[in-house]
């Protein structure tokens, strides 16, 4: 968990115990996410940054920095070799995990990025803005092939739910992932 208070907390779900607090970002946590392999933690913060923590000795091994503004969210790839990031300054950027080195920026939001996410084949990634818009990116190409517009904030939600799945199923959407 991410908190006002400038800490990652690792928690263990069955005792409901925090096992780890990870202390270097200067301002509140926005995001926080797991690799899919377990072995690294990432956070966003306000202080414009992300860090990329070991998961087992809680060390800091990263501090990307790239954005001009809150980075809101982060999430890995289901490699756990990348992490996308979206960020107030309207951004979506994509980081090598092992170097820390941001390979891409894509633009084009009108407003606040809120959230992202891989697809499971990490072709794609999604990004929710508070411009009321869903936007899917090719990474290949890093064009926009979509966008979709919804009325908040759960919907986008949803929508990032769905696209994981690789399957956007939703009332008046008719996109699908091939």
């Amino acid at each position: 968990s991410g908190s006002d208070d400038r800490t990652v907390k690792i928690w263990e779900v069955s005792i409901g115990k925090c096992i780890r607090t990870l202390t270097g970002h200067s301002e509140l946590i926005f995001s926080v996410a797991f690799s899919t392999d377990g072995k690294h933690v990432a956070s966003g913060s306000q202080d414009k940054s992300i860090k990329i923590w070991e998961a087992s000795t809680s060390e800091c091994v990263h501090t990307l920095e790239g954005h001009s503004s809150y980075v809101r969210s982060v999430s890995f790839s289901s490699d756990s070799k990348y992490i996308v990031s979206g960020s107030y300054d309207r951004t979506v950027k994509i980081w090598e995990v092992n170097t820390g080195k941001c390979i891409r920026t894509l633009s084009g939001r009108s407003d606040v990025i809120f959230s992202v996410a891989f697809s499971t084949d990490d072709l794609f990634v999604v990004s929710v803005s508070y411009d009321n818009s869903v936007k899917i990116w090719d990474l290949n190409t890093e064009i926009c092939i979509d966008t979709i517009k919804i009325c908040n904030e759960t919907e986008g939600q949803l929508c990032l739910y769905f696209f994981r799945l690789e399957k956007l199923i939703a009332p008046n959407w008719t996109f699908y992932m091939l």
